[in-house]
Order: C-alpha cells, then sequence, then structure tokens
C-alpha cells in the first residue's frame, strides 16, 4: 500500500524549515530541528524530502516562482525601462535582506 503524503504538512515543513534558516542558517539548521518546529516526528521530514539539500532546492525554487509571479503582476509594457528594471529588483532585494544569513551565512 503506498502512503497518501499530506499537502499541507509538506508545506509545514518547508515554512519551518525557511524560517530555522533565516534565523540560523541553512549549515546550522538540522532536520530534527525543522521537523520539531513543524510539529512531526523526525523521521516524518524524509517523507516530504529525501534529503536535507533536496528540501532547500525546493524552497529556492519556490522563491524563484514567487518572484517571478510578484514581478509578472508588476510589470507594464508602458513603463519606461528605469522602472521596469526596479520593478524587477525590488522582490530580489527586499527577499535577499533577511534570507542573506540564511544563504551566505560568513556574510555580514
Amino acid at each position: 500500500m503506498v502512503r497518501k503524503l499530506n499537502p499541507a504538512r509538506k508545506e509545514d515543513l518547508s515554512r519551518a524549515a525557511l524560517a530555522l534558516f533565516v534565523a540560523q542558517g541553512i549549515p546550522h539548521t538540522s532536520t530534527a530541528e525543522i521537523a520539531r518546529a513543524a510539529g512531526v516526528a523526525a523521521g516524518t521530514l524524509f517523507l516530504y524530502f529525501p534529503t536535507k539539500q533536496a528540501l532547500v532546492d525546493e524552497l529556492a525554487l519556490q522563491v524563484g516562482r514567487e518572484q517571478s509571479e510578484y514581478i509578472k503582476a508588476r510589470l507594464d509594457p508602458s513603463h519606461p525601462a528605469r522602472q521596469a528594471f526596479w520593478t524587477t529588483l525590488r522582490p530580489t532585494s527586499t527577499c535577499a535582506r533577511p534570507a542573506k544569513r540564511a544563504w551566505f551565512p560568513r556574510l555580514p
């Protein structure tokens, strides 16, 4: 019998991981901490993500999709190039500031 995975639980794990990665950095966050923060057993995380790297990859793709949607919703072909440039840059810089420690823990 194949186990049916709960999409809400996967989302809980992703949110918990992102919050811990931002607070502690990816290298300093264990899968056990992520599972505990999501309110599941440590082994449950591996039903949804086979490795910590798979979880990091999924989060990176999710952030990219969210930024892409944000940009698409705000781009207007009638705007001058400078405004279009800042429209595309703003979500990246806004997101990168708080998450910088997660992705680059050694940077100031």
